[in-house]
């Protein structure tokens, strides 16, 4: 009797392990938004602590069902460059794009603080910005972010093929 329950045991744990189960909910490769961004932002002659954000491409859903935006960030991070989060805002309100400093954002109200809805086979007038800062002085290029999020009950994390670079002078000798 104890080894049918051993052997009932072996074989319900080799069936998470193969199908991957894990201890906490695990996002997927995602392809319902439009993936390519035709630009790169940047800044330079900035100096330590200066901040950037990097506006990614205008959302548009391509899959038949709605989805919700639950975050932005950089992938492959250089030292010398930080995250500091992500925004959201709405160029339907006078159809600017936004631009890179602080200054841009301020009159906009920022989206990201709830999920941001975009109904299936629809462009949404709202731009994630990934919010970075310079920590050291160099130059750094960012190549691939992220957009975070969730379709029908699953996670998804899809890349955005947009790039960023940021830079300083060299310092003063």
């Amino acid at each position: 009797m104890e080894r049918r329950r051993a052997l009932k045991y072996a074989v319900v744990v080799a069936g998470l392990v193969l199908t991957g189960v894990s201890a906490g909910p695990a996002s997927s490769a995602g392809f319902a938004l439009e993936p390519f961004c035709a630009y790169t932002a940047g800044r330079g002659e900035m100096k330590v602590g200066d901040e950037l954000w990097v506006p990614l491409p205008q959302m548009a859903n391509r899959s038949d069902s709605p989805i919700e935006v639950t975050g932005a960030t950089a992938v492959h991070v250089p030292e010398g460059v930080r995250v500091r989060g992500f925004s959201a805002y709405d160029a339907a309100v006078d159809t600017m794009v936004m631009g890179g400093d602080a200054e841009d954002t301020r009159a906009y109200k920022n989206l990201s603080l709830r999920p941001i809805r975009i109904p299936a086979r629809t462009v949404s007038t709202v731009y994630p910005m990934v919010h970075l800062q310079l920590t050291r002085p160099g130059s750094y290029a960012l190549d691939s972010f992220q957009i975070e999020y969730a379709k029908d009950g699953h996670r998804y994390t899809q890349a955005v093929g947009c790039g960023a670079e940021l830079s300083t002078l060299p310092p003063a000798d």
